[in-house]
């Protein structure tokens, strides 16, 4: 069997990531990026979380969050990651709800 190749983004690399402790959380920036209002920078809760999306970013995985995809979506300049995002974005925005109908069970 072939082994799979992995995806590294070759616009994105780890050092082109600041990590910068402001108290009470951490704001992640991408240096190669200007800092605007809804780009180029986020601000998360852990350093690890910090260092999992750059990891993420630059190896081409999406992550499993909400909010730490949307964090992804703002410090990545790769626009193949970008769309792999926005498909995992709508995969989770149009999956059915579970939703379990009472049979009429009487307390």
């Amino acid at each position: 069997m072939a082994k799979k190749k992995k995806r590294k983004s070759k616009v994105d690399k780890p050092s082109d990531f600041l990590i910068l402790d402001c108290g009470d959380y951490f704001l992640l920036r991408n240096t190669r990026m200007k800092f605007k209002a809804k780009s180029g920078h986020t601000h998360l809760d852990n350093y690890e979380t910090c260092e999992a999306i750059i990891n993420w970013v630059c190896n081409h995985k999406v992550p499993y969050n909400d909010y730490l995809r949307e964090s992804a979506r703002r410090v990545s300049r790769d626009e193949k990651y970008l769309e792999m995002i926005d498909i995992k974005n709508d995969k989770v925005r149009n999956k059915q709800k579970y939703y379990n109908q009472n049979c009429g069970v009487v307390i």
